[in-house]
């Protein structure tokens, strides 16, 4: 079973992403933050979400959080060019571990207005 973040005893995995305008490859960083006194291994995926549930931008990202460390991994992605409502989620896996699940709401271009995905992190 996935687990939100603010459930998960073991890790603190945060965006760190703050995007202006609809530039093309926005270069921003994620964060990821281990409060256990070993280093952990694993994999961050990073995908937008438009307002439908499809997903228009996916990414994965090697990482290795050491201990009581803050770690920053560099990302640049291409941001949707249709205007609306996304919803950008980290997921990071240890290995051989339960998934912990960070998102944002953005809001890309102008429009009347915006809906966004419902991301349920319990469901499979």
């Amino acid at each position: 079973m996935r687990r939100i973040i603010a459930e998960h005893p073991l890790f603190i995995w945060v965006i760190l992403i703050v995007l202006m305008g609809c530039a093309k490859k926005p270069n921003r960083e994620i964060t990821g933050i281990n409060t256990q006194s070993n280093t952990i291994n694993g994999t961050a995926k990073i995908r937008f979400f438009n307002s439908a549930g499809e997903i228009s931008n996916e990414q994965s990202h090697v990482v290795k959080l050491d201990s009581f460390v803050r770690t920053d991994i560099p990302v640049a992605m291409v941001l949707p060019t249709e205007a609306g409502g996304y919803v950008l989620v980290a997921e990071f896996t240890p290995e051989n571990g339960t998934p912990v699940i960070s998102r944002r709401f953005l809001k890309i271009g102008h429009t009347s207005a915006y809906s966004f995905y419902h991301l349920n992190p319990f469901k499979q």
